[in-house]
């Protein structure tokens, strides 16, 4: 099977700069830190009262479930926010958009390269996220699940980035739209939903709005997996249980929406040619 040209290329670059091993060790760094802290303060606890609880236990692997989303969706978007505008800045886009690639391979490319390294760090957090699991919790299926949820979130923050990349001459501002666009797609359902049902009358009706945002599919899956719910003041983890498939599908169809206006913005515009007076009496 061959490989994207793009994702070839960056991936062997990635590989050679030290960048990319620097941000695998920060992050599997940070995953442990926190990791040693909330395992700290829970032994400590259990030390002075003389009993584990195993709450405690669920609620440390969900802090690093959650951290491990938050640093992919840092990550991945911060790359692929450079991804075409850094091609613009060097006066090389054009240079690539006149090979035999064609637009939706350097898009596709670029947001496979970011997966990979997506997927690389999810892995190798794997041993930290063990050490949370030692007295029970979740399953190697509800693992497996999860990781997906988190490349899955990460491929859309990567669709943002490379979004607003090929809108933007300069990666500066792509990234700084991107980060602003995360934030409203990540917390914006969950703002506006709050405003409905306490202000607005909706109610649960407006339960659909949490859709839209990432972080219900993570509270589903965790929710799935440990039967504990860090969201319990929005409502049941029942409810975004239940809503797993319809916030995948969501998250696929405006995954491929940005991935094709990303595509349409740097596709090369057909000019309509202008016939000269000979031509049109030829014709």
């Amino acid at each position: 099977m061959k490989m994207n040209p793009i994702c070839e290329r960056a991936s062997r670059a990635a590989a050679r700069t030290p960048r990319f091993s620097a941000s695998l060790c920060g992050g599997n760094a940070l995953l442990s830190a926190v990791a040693i802290f909330l395992l700290g303060l829970m032994f400590q606890r259990a030390e002075n009262t003389g009993e584990l609880s195993y709450e405690e236990v669920l609620g440390v692997f969900h802090a690093l479930i959650w951290t491990e989303l938050a640093l992919a969706a840092l990550l991945v978007p911060a790359s692929a926010a450079s991804a075409v505008s850094g091609e613009r800045e060097q006066k090389t886009l054009d240079l690539l958009l006149g090979t035999a690639l064609s637009p939706p391979s350097i898009i596709l490319g670029n947001l496979l390269q970011n997966l990979i390294a997506a997927a690389i760090f999810v892995f190798s957090g794997l041993p930290v996220l063990l050490t949370a699991l030692l007295f029970g919790g979740a399953g190697f299926t509800d693992l497996a699940l999860l990781f997906g949820g988190i490349l899955l979130s990460a491929a859309l923050a990567g669709s943002l980035g490379l979004f607003f990349s090929a809108l933007n001459r300069t990666t500066a501002v792509a990234i700084v739209e991107t980060f602003a666009a995360e934030a409203l797609l990540f917390f914006g359902p969950y703002g506006l939903y709050f405003l409905l049902r306490n202000y607005g009358g909706a109610g649960n009706s407006a339960a659909g709005l949490l859709w839209l945002s990432p972080l219900s599919l993570m509270e589903g899956l965790l929710f799935r997996a440990t039967g504990h719910s860090d969201f319990a003041l929005l409502g049941d983890g029942r409810l975004f249980e239940a809503a797993l498939v319809p916030t995948v599908c969501l998250q696929l169809c405006l995954m491929g929406i940005l991935l094709f206006l990303a595509v349409k913005v740097i596709s090369p515009r057909r000019r309509k040619r202008k016939f000269t007076t000979e031509q049109n009496l030829i014709k």
